[in-house]
């Protein structure tokens, strides 16, 4: 019989962070920087607090539901491995995309939720 541990932190994780020394603009302590060349395809200009969701799922959709909260003049983009549920990503207010190797602008911040069972590769994804 398989037990289940939960853990629950006695505070709350805030969504911001101070920025690091060497990390002007990261404010989401799992974002990246634009300087690791993550881009989307959009015809679109990118905006400064604009956030790339990799797997944008259920820990995806809250993450979007927060960053909007804090930036709400930001787009939010969702990369998926399916088109299955773009058409409930684009009425939530996530811009969704398929993986792929088109690439067209850079994205300052970008969080990664994808699952591992759908990545041949996901070591490699996650680089």
């Amino acid at each position: 019989m398989a037990s289940t541990y939960h853990y629950r932190l006695p505070y709350p994780l805030p969504l911001t962070a101070a920025p690091p020394a060497s990390a002007s603009r990261c404010r989401f302590p799992m974002a990246s920087t634009a300087p690791l060349g993550v881009t989307v395809s959009t015809s679109e200009s990118v905006g400064q607090n604009d956030l790339l969701i990799v797997g944008p799922g259920v820990l995806g959709r809250i993450v979007a539901e927060k960053w909007r909260q804090e930036h709400p003049d930001c787009k939010i983009y969702g990369q998926t491995a399916t088109t299955d549920h773009h058409s409930e990503l684009t009425k939530i207010g996530i811009i969704p995309s398929l993986k792929g190797p088109r690439v067209d602008q850079k994205v300052p911040y970008v969080i990664f939720c994808a699952p591992p069972y759908r990545t041949d590769d996901y070591p490699g994804d996650l680089r």
